[in-house]
């Protein structure tokens, strides 16, 4: 299994931080486990539109090719 190198995880850091300016603080850092990368999206966002946009602006801090980059 690969490793996620630390500036793989400053990614992911950064695109949750950019969520969180986009109104939505709650949602936690990731965990970085046996090579993967887990994000725990609080359910009652997953269906809100304004949540599916700052995912969209805030994904695209993440390399193409690993999960969640879109």
């Amino acid at each position: 299994m690969q490793q996620i190198s630390q500036a793989v995880e400053t990614d992911y850091l950064k695109a949750v931080a950019c969520i969180h300016t986009h109104g939505f603080p709650s949602v936690p850092d990731p965990t970085f486990i046996g090579g993967s990368v887990h994000i725990d999206v609080p359910s009652i966002y997953k269906n809100s539109p304004s949540f599916q946009r700052a995912v969209a602006t805030c994904r695209k801090l993440i390399p193409a090719g690993l999960p969640y980059s879109g």
